[in-house]
């Protein structure tokens, strides 16, 4: 994607498809279509905008009237994210079982939550939605029985899957059911393009409702209610495959620790069927895989249930591994920094040189290929939004939305840098242990990288940092060592040190290491000069962490555009910048206790301070004005673009580095104030 676009519902479809390769069996090949690269990480988002836009068509949604739905949580998350860019209320019906997690970002987003008691199923949940409808005049979307969901289906995912298979094979093509819109929709277009593609239908086997059984409940949320949806087409499918919980639940860890592709039950349990279709298809078949959801949506659930968020020991080494260290690269980028600064008036200047190995620009895949050889290649070109109801009178802004990377944080782009700078440069044996100390993201995202090419992965991380990261690296194969609080950043960095010395691990160093600053020289600052060509730019707002992004887009842009002003934002409590002390703060992967060494102290032209109480504010605003759904830090990056568009002269335009998704701050302050109880309903709307 290039060009800024209208708003987030503009990112709703055309998700990616990856081939598979070591979870592929023998004589098969293997895809999955991404569908958690949507802008809140499901499926369903195309269900949402469909059925929402459809009603406005044909005026059966008045404006602000309140929007009521029967939902598992994905539809839920997804009307909530529509209905926070278009303006509406909206009410999500859920059984009490269902994950904690998608209550709380249907909340966060704006919505409100009605809980239904189990024993009443699927039936009883929908049965609520219609009494609300009719008691206050709601309108109710009815996913299960509203034909502009399998309309849109039609209209998109199929066409989308036939494009990207032009002049390829395709033999099978595999989805579950929960309301039926995907598989039916997807059949319809996929069987007029392409007759000979055989469509395969999967449900739980506890309730293989389409082979003729009976409900039972199943662990594979948002497949399979007690009943058969209207909108599910029987003659949609050619063959059916039941899956069990615990093969759901396997598959989706298999697809995580394997492929490095992190997805839901419901993906599991799809794959799953896919491995089956597999061991019965002939030599050389061709199958495609829907996968729904992302696997973050699940943190509360049987999925994440052996997931232990303490820390883990390491056994001491009895050996200490070496990497044969090769000649490096003789391509080399050498940068030399003069830094000024002044504390309580006395001048400091210190000069730094750095020379690292250039890294080559990225080819993920031959030009016209839709297809991706692997869930790397989906690294960088993050969509770039347009800023409607939060933006101040006579200033344009935009955002960057680095959570459209695959494991949904600007991390993935430096973790893929770091590695692969080393595997070029020889210092990475392959399956040498990486170590990095992190507050979570650059943890995830290296725990991808080396999940798809198999290196195992240890992170240090602070105690206080969210539950959510130390799950997710955990869940991709990964080991967590915590430090205690008091050593603050410093200690975990120490302890990273202690255990690749100790052990003869390669360490990433990413406060140090300059291929994390090259990488967005030569990615994340030309998508930007690209997607504002022959357009006014005039501020790049960015936090700083390890400095990566901010060093590494400003030698870009400055290069490109010198009129671009660069203004880093940081946390008014650790104004290290600005030449103040470090005290702890709540926003996440900004600013430790010192200042990195790959942080160029010349990169900004201006500096601007966030309170934690501004940073928590604003991504609650972005998620309940613009159905921006973005964690504290990208919050505290906003409220810095706002405080400096009150300065910036009018018809400024500004953009904004948003670097992660809210999803991974459940644990955090972020989501204090929001219950996961049952909302109360005033009586009369």
């Amino acid at each position: 994607m290039s060009r800024p676009v209208d708003n987030i519902l503009s990112l709703v479809g055309n998700t990616p498809i990856v081939k598979i390769n070591r979870l592929a069996p023998e004589g098969a090949n293997l895809y999955v279509k991404l569908e958690a690269q949507n802008p809140l990480a499901s499926v369903k988002d195309r269900l949402a905008l469909g059925v929402i836009e459809d009603a406005e068509r044909k005026g059966l949604l008045k404006p602000g009237q309140t929007i009521v739905e029967a939902t598992s949580g994905n539809t839920g998350i997804a009307l909530a994210m529509v209905c926070a860019a278009k303006g509406y209320p909206f009410v999500a019906v859920m059984i009490e079982t269902f994950s904690i997690e998608r209550r709380k970002i249907i909340k966060f987003l704006g919505g409100k939550v009605v809980l239904t008691p189990k024993e009443l199923k699927g039936t009883g949940m929908v049965q609520k939605a219609d009494e609300l409808a009719k008691k206050h005049g709601w309108f109710q979307t009815k996913q299960f029985a509203n034909p502009a969901n399998p309309a849109y289906h039609r209209q998109t995912t199929g066409p989308e899957i036939v494009n990207d298979f032009v002049g390829k094979p395709l033999d099978y093509i595999v989805s579950g059911w929960g309301t039926g819109g995907t598989l039916t929709g997807v059949s319809a277009f996929v069987k007029v393009a392409r007759p000979g593609v055989k469509i395969v239908a999967a449900e739980p086997a506890k309730a293989a409702l389409l082979a003729g059984g009976s409900f039972s409940g199943h662990a594979i949320q948002g497949w399979a209610p007690d009943f058969i949806p209207e909108v599910l087409d029987r003659t949609a499918y050619d063959e059916l495959v039941s899956v069990t919980d615990e093969d759901a639940i396997a598959t989706s860890k298999l697809l995580a620790k394997k492929e490095g592709i992190f997805v839901g039950i419901s993906s599991g349990a799809t794959f799953a069927a896919a491995l089956d279709v597999a061991k019965r298809a002939p030599k050389d078949s061709h199958i495609l895989v829907i996968l729904p959801d992302t696997a973050e949506r699940y943190l509360s659930t049987p999925l994440f249930a052996d997931i232990s968020i303490e820390s883990d020991e390491i056994e001491p080494a009895s050996s200490v591994e070496t990497a044969e260290v090769a000649a490096a690269s003789t391509v080399k980028t050498t940068t030399t920094t003069t830094n000024t600064t002044t504390v309580d008036g006395v001048k400091t200047t210190t000069t730094k040189t750095i020379t690292t190995t250039a890294i080559p620009k990225q080819v993920s895949q031959a030009v016209g290929a839709p297809i991706h050889p692997n869930v790397l290649s989906l690294i960088g070109k993050t969509p770039i939004v347009k800023i409607n109801r939060l933006a101040p009178e006579g200033i344009d802004l935009f955002v960057k939305i680095e959570s459209f990377n695959p494991l949904s944080s600007v991390k993935d782009r430096l973790a893929l840098a770091v590695i692969e700078d080393a595997e070029r440069r020889g210092v990475l044996k392959p399956g040498q242990t990486i170590v990095e100390a992190t507050s979570g993201n650059t943890g995830i995202a290296l725990a991808l990288v080396c999940a798809v090419k198999g290196y195992p992965f240890v992170a240090t991380m602070i105690e206080t940092f969210s539950i959510e990261r130390r799950k997710i690296i955990k869940f991709l194969g990964g080991k967590v060592v915590l430090t205690p609080k008091e050593l603050k950043g410093t200690g975990m960095v120490q302890k990273a040190d202690e255990l690749a010395r100790e052990h003869g691990w390669f360490q990433t160093k990413q406060f140090a290491n300059p291929a994390n600053p090259e990488f967005h020289r030569q990615t994340t600052g030309p998508e930007i000069l690209k997607s504002f060509a022959g357009r006014n730019l005039d501020y790049i707002v960015s936090g700083w962490g390890t400095g990566g992004t901010l060093t590494g887009v400003s030698a870009a842009v400055k290069t490109a555009r010198p009129d671009v002003k660069i203004v880093a934002a940081e946390p008014a409590k650790a104004q290290l910048l600005a030449g103040g002390s470090f005290a702890g703060h709540v926003i996440q992967g900004w600013a430790p206790d010192f200042i990195p060494e790959v942080l160029n102290r010349e990169s900004y032209d201006q500096l601007l301070p966030v309170t934690d109480e501004d940073a928590l504010a604003t991504s609650k605003l972005l998620a309940k004005k613009e159905g921006i759904f973005v964690g504290i830090s990208s919050g505290a990056t906003f409220a810095a673009a706002l405080e400096l568009a009150k300065t910036a002269p009018k018809g400024s335009s500004i953009l904004v580095i948003l670097p992660d998704t809210a999803e991974r701050y459940l644990s955090t302050g972020l989501f204090a104030d929001i219950s996961i109880e049952s909302d109360v309903l005033e009586t009369e709307e």
